[in-house]
């Protein structure tokens, strides 16, 4: 599992009434006191009700309807103008059917292609055991010659559903190629897990610097659970 670094966190008061008893002289009158309504029959509409709901498919339990939707929604992100507001609309129906705690799972773990980004890079991403990650992306070299940038960092888990990647090494193959040193601190935090797609809202900062890159990405697994 990812190394434990627990600092970020992501029930309402009780109503309380007091029925205070105030004692009264006994009077007798002739009234017609309503006979109460037997609670018997509450109870079994309510237990019946139950019963109703227990037999209605969860939507965590309908496989064919997280299959559909995982299947508009890495259709909508292959096409070449994606429409935001739908892929959106399409993540939130998905958020019921999603591994719960997705950091701590190890359905996290695996190689996923970026299918969709808002921002202008899509990469391929590697999630190893225990906590090793590399970003691979198809880059100009002086603008012109075809290269791959490897970035290299450790991942560490900050709460159930958001981890940071801390990118210490970028390394150039083809172009003019070469090793550096550098110091990305990204912080992801996973929308949506399942075996079929990945969904993440990243920030990420060069440290050092002020600014800050935010971006919504969609990530299609190549192959899962990477040792």
């Amino acid at each position: 599992m990812l190394a434990s670094n627990s600092k970020m966190v992501g029930v309402g008061p009780h109503r309380m009434q007091a029925n205070v008893r105030v004692s009264r002289p006994a009077r007798r009158t002739n009234v017609n006191r309503a006979v109460p309504r037997s609670r018997r029959t509450n109870v079994k509409v309510e237990a019946i009700g139950n019963l109703f709901n227990f037999l209605k498919p969860q939507p965590q339990q309908n496989p064919l309807k997280r299959k559909e939707l995982v299947t508009e929604l890495l259709g909508a992100s292959a096409e070449r103008k994606p429409d935001e507001e739908r892929i959106s609309n399409l993540v939130d129906e998905l958020k019921p059917f999603g591994v719960k705690r997705p950091v701590r799972s190890t359905e996290l773990f695996g190689e996923y292609q970026t299918v969709f980004s808002t921002s202008p890079i899509k990469a391929q991403l590697i999630l190893n055991q225990p906590d090793q990650a590399l970003e691979i992306t198809e880059t100009k070299s002086l603008g012109f010659l075809p290269a791959t940038s490897v970035l290299s960092g450790v991942v560490t888990d900050l709460n159930d559903n958001t981890f940071e990647i801390v990118f210490s090494k970028q390394e150039t193959k083809g172009g003019l190629g070469g090793t550096k040193s550098v110091n990305v601190q990204r912080f992801v935090t996973v929308v949506y897990l399942d075996s079929d797609v990945m969904v993440t809202q990243q920030e990420e900062q060069v440290r050092g610097s002020r600014e800050m890159s935010r971006a919504a990405r969609i990530h299609s697994p190549i192959n899962t659970h990477c040792q």
